[in-house]
């Protein structure tokens, strides 16, 4: 399986929590430049998104962790072709140590927005037939059902200023990570983040978290209003509590 873009990384102290682990924002921002990257080597978004008239929304990531990278650690992080489907466009990301063997496996999808008209930007038959014509690199997910959320209480709240945008002027899908990581007090191997909505400049969102993780889940809601934006679902195997 030959990779679209590979990354050597040595993760630095500013990486890092307090138990030496990479934290899962400053990895999902390694992992979004290197899949901005791939994208960009797509000819036909080239000019389109250098020149901000489109832009991929991401709706969807999993994350599954067989060993957290630490302090020190060299990485190797390689971004797999896209494959489409209707309108959206999926790819995969994995994390390897030095011996290749898998640390994480991330799997992305999410459409195109035409940020002119304000609609997807839907694939075409040429598109289609190249994109899913490189070889895959299957990820196995398993999504949570909306129906199976716990009940969760309000924990905190935030307004949206200027330095939790992107280049778009929403909020950066890595600064909901952020929010995650700050209420998230047990890690479980797999994470789901579900994006529904999109914030802006002067929002006020509200937190919402389940207080008793028995079931093996640790569930953050990002809602604004009654509007849910963001979801955040920590279940598995327990690798690391705070």
């Amino acid at each position: 399986m030959k990779p679209r873009n590979t990354l050597n990384y040595l993760v630095g102290l500013s990486d890092c929590d307090q138990f030496d682990r990479l934290r899962l924002t400053n990895l999902l921002a390694i992992c979004n430049n290197l899949e901005f990257y791939q994208l960009l080597e797509e000819k036909y978004y080239q000019e389109a998104i250098i020149s901000k008239t489109l832009v991929t929304v991401l709706s969807y990531r999993y994350i599954e962790i067989l060993r957290w990278p630490k302090l020190h650690e060299k990485i190797i992080i390689k971004t797999y072709p896209y494959s489409v489907t209707k309108a959206l466009g999926l790819r995969h990301t994995v994390i390897y140590d030095e011996q290749m063997k898998i640390m994480v496996k991330l799997y992305s999808e999410g459409p195109l927005w035409d940020l002119v008209n304000k609609t997807i930007r839907r694939y075409n038959i040429e598109e289609i037939k190249l994109l899913n014509s490189y070889p895959k690199q299957d990820i196995e997910i398993q999504r949570t059902s909306m129906n199976e959320l716990p009940s969760l209480e309000v924990v905190g709240q935030i307004v949206i200023t200027n330095d939790y945008l992107d280049r778009y002027n929403h909020v950066s899908n890595v600064k909901y990570v952020a929010i995650f990581e700050k209420y998230l007090t047990k890690y479980y191997n797999i994470i789901e983040i579900i994006y529904k909505s999109q914030a802006v400049l002067g929002d006020e969102l509200v937190i919402w978290k389940n207080l008793d993780a028995s079931h093996g889940r640790c569930v953050i809601k990002i809602t604004r209003n009654t509007e849910i934006i963001c979801l955040a679902i920590s279940k598995g195997e327990l690798i690391n509590e705070y």
